[in-house]
């Protein structure tokens, strides 16, 4: 009988990194996403499956969704909307996972300079979990968010980023409008959870 496979340690786990020339960063959101909240689990692992729900990622952007530019321009919001429904399908079918998303200022904007990171710390509290992300300015990426420390957040990014400035994700950041700084958008936060 085989031995059951063991997950990675959150300590060892290392996000899929996406390649020098492609903006595929939204589609490694939403994997490296699910792995780290799934970083218990022994899915969590780099592997085949993975490889495979990448290609159901891709060919649900570029057939269905119609994004043809994917891997030179990437894809905004709703795009990441149908990804994240199209993942959800799948771990479920494909490995009874549950994905479960919320994005808490789809309809409202943050009231202070703290309300997006006490809603990201709240989240990250509870198990399983992750938040994706974009961030606009010199940095236009969609991130994963794995925790927070007094002044950055830290990333499982595609991207080798391993953190950004809590300053990034302030209400004075999001107002500006600046080619030299990057800034989230509130609008775009995926809270993310997974159940088995």
């Amino acid at each position: 009988m085989a031995d059951k496979p063991e997950a990675p340690s959150p300590k060892k786990l290392s996000p899929y990194l996406q390649g020098n020339l492609d903006s595929l960063c939204s589609v490694y959101a939403v994997i490296n996403a699910l792995r780290w909240s799934l970083a218990d689990h022994p899915l969590s692992a780099k592997g085949e499956h993975w490889k495979a729900l990448f290609a159901e990622l891709n060919d649900y952007a570029v057939k269905e969704l119609g994004l043809l530019s994917l891997s030179s321009q990437g894809m905004g919001l709703k795009g990441m909307i149908w990804l994240l429904r199209t993942a959800q399908q799948y771990m479920s079918e494909t490995h009874a996972i549950t994905i479960t998303t919320h994005r808490p200022f789809a309809l409202k904007r943050p009231n202070s300079n703290n309300d997006i990171i006490d809603i990201i710390a709240e989240h990250l509290r509870s198990p399983n979990t992750a938040v994706i992300t974009a961030v606009y300015g010199k940095l236009n990426h969609w991130c994963v968010i794995k925790g927070l420390k007094k002044k950055h957040v830290i990333l499982f990014d595609s991207d080798r980023l391993s953190q950004l400035s809590i300053s990034t994700f302030q209400l004075a950041a999001l107002s500006k409008i600046d080619a030299r700084t990057s800034r989230a958008q509130a609008a775009s936060m995926v809270l993310l959870s997974t159940a088995s």
